[in-house]
Parts: C-alpha cells; sequence; structure tokens
C-alpha cells in the first residue's frame, strides 16, 4: 500500500494543488546549466547536443539520455562528489518573483481558506532543487536523485513522491 504523503491540515479546508516545472518555468535555462554542466567540463551546447543526439540515434527518452550523459561524463572527465551536488543549487537563477512566489500564493490561499500544495514535477536533479529551496516546503514528484558510493557518483536514480518541507 502507497503511503500518503499528503500534509495534516488542522481545518477542512479544500486541498488545491499548483504543479510546476523546474526547468525553464521557474528559472529561465535548465538547472543542470548553472553548475553541473561545467563541473562535467564542457560546454551547454556540446552536453545537449550529445545528449539528444544519443536519444535520437538509440531511439531513447530524452530524460534517460540527459541521465546517462551525466553518468558517462562524470567517469570520463570529472570527479563529482555528494559535497559538490550540494553546491550546485545556490548558483541557480530564478525568474524574478519566483523565491517569494510559493509564501505570496500560500498567505492569498490562507485569506481564503484553502490548502495549497506546490509540486514540482522535474526529470531535475532533486539535490540540487533541495539546496536552491532549502526553505520552502513542497512536493517533488519524478525527480532524479544521485546515488554515491565512497563520495562519487555511481548511478541515477528516478524517483518520485518526496516532499520536502
Amino acid at each position: 500500500m502507497k503511503k500518503k504523503i499528503s500534509r495534516k491540515y488542522t481545518n477542512n479546508w479544500p486541498i488545491v494543488a499548483i504543479c510546476y516545472d523546474f526547468d525553464k518555468t521557474l528559472s529561465p535555462k535548465d538547472m543542470q546549466e548553472f553548475g553541473l554542466i561545467p563541473k562535467l567540463n564542457c560546454s551547454s551546447t556540446d552536453f545537449w547536443d550529445e545528449s539528444n543526439g544519443m536519444a535520437k540515434r538509440e531511439g531513447m527518452d530524452k530524460i534517460l539520455a540527459y541521465m546517462w550523459t551525466i553518468i558517462k561524463r562524470a567517469r570520463e572527465t570529472a570527479r563529482i562528489t555528494e559535497k559538490d551536488f550540494n553546491k550546485l543549487g545556490s548558483g541557480i537563477e530564478l525568474f524574478p518573483g519566483v523565491d517569494t512566489w510559493f509564501e505570496r500564493i500560500n498567505n492569498i490561499a490562507a485569506e481564503l481558506h484553502i490548502n495549497v500544495e506546490h509540486y514540482i514535477i522535474s526529470a531535475g536533479l532533486k539535490e540540487i532543487i533541495m539546496k536552491k529551496y532549502t526553505h520552502h516546503p513542497f512536493y517533488m514528484t519524478y525527480n532524479i536523485k544521485i546515488q554515491f558510493g565512497q563520495g562519487r557518483l555511481l548511478t541515477i536514480l528516478l524517483k518520485h513522491s518526496t516532499f520536502l518541507g
């Protein structure tokens, strides 16, 4: 049986979910372009050309191809540690107003007697998003989790339904 991830409320107000993609919705670029791709010693253009090219050649899903490209480049050209991922989120640029968006929406909803749950539906990296949003409780669905061993990137896992808050 699946564990219910909804927050417990002390009221009987209706619950409204607002869903966001991260890349190019909350941020002007893909989150990987702010720190991860440069850490892999390549340009954004080269990275996405390689990833999208592999997806097309192999008939792969673009998300799986991008995850594979991260692993491949990390093994070939860059030592990326868990500590590195913990730093990558701090350099992400957000669109103007995003920093205060969640709180503003929650305050308006409270005035209207509505509970709001914010969901980020992203193939983005959980470690990067968590670092950027340390003070905003929201849910992540279909986020990518990095698995480390002895401090080094081992593999990337696709996960879903994680409450960050």
